[in-house]
């Protein structure tokens, strides 16, 4: 509350309301319902979903109250979770995002090439078992020098690797 007259006011108003409440059973029966049935909605529901039910059961704060005035309103409000339209649209902005984000790319204009996404699973194989092993253990210019066979040594199953990571790996 930005004064004391205002806190005031809604401390006069919720009282009001609890006294209504209290005064009259029939409109506490009908609040008591609808809150149980809203209730009733969450259980079990996904994020998305209660984002929905949030949105469509209570006002819009956020566009209610200026921000300078109120700064840390945003902690206080729902989260708006972002959509594929948003991400398209930042993605727009920037210069090239279709080279420099080409995977992306293709999932997002979802054309002829998009099949050609099955094969990160390969790609990714081989990549994560090799950031696990060298993780934090090996210099960045070291790791770019370095041959993907050589990363293994003998206590690891070569014939293995290659049938499983690194021959799918290559096809990919």
């Amino acid at each position: 509350m930005s004064t004391i007259e205002k806190r005031q006011e809604f401390e006069t108003n919720i009282n009001d309301y609890i006294e209504q409440l209290i005064n009259n059973k029939d409109m506490y029966d009908g609040e008591e319902l609808k809150y149980n049935t809203f209730n009733e909605k969450i259980k079990g529901s996904s994020p998305q979903s209660l984002n929905e039910m949030i949105s469509e059961n209570y006002s819009p704060f956020g566009d209610l109250y200026d921000e300078n005035e109120y700064p840390n309103l945003g902690l206080f409000l729902i989260s708006k979770y972002p959509d594929l339209n948003e991400m398209e649209k930042c993605l727009e902005k920037k210069k090239d995002y279709t080279q420099n984000y080409c995977l992306l790319n293709q999932v997002l204009i979802c054309n002829e090439d998009y099949d050609k996404i099955e094969n990160v699973v390969n790609i990714n194989k081989l990549v994560n078992l090799l950031y696990q092993k060298y993780n934090n253990k090996i210099e960045r210019d070291k790791a770019k020098t370095k041959l993907i066979l050589d990363c293994f040594d003998e206590n690891d199953n070569i014939e293995e690797i290659k049938t499983n990571l690194l021959n799918p790996y290559i096809e990919s």
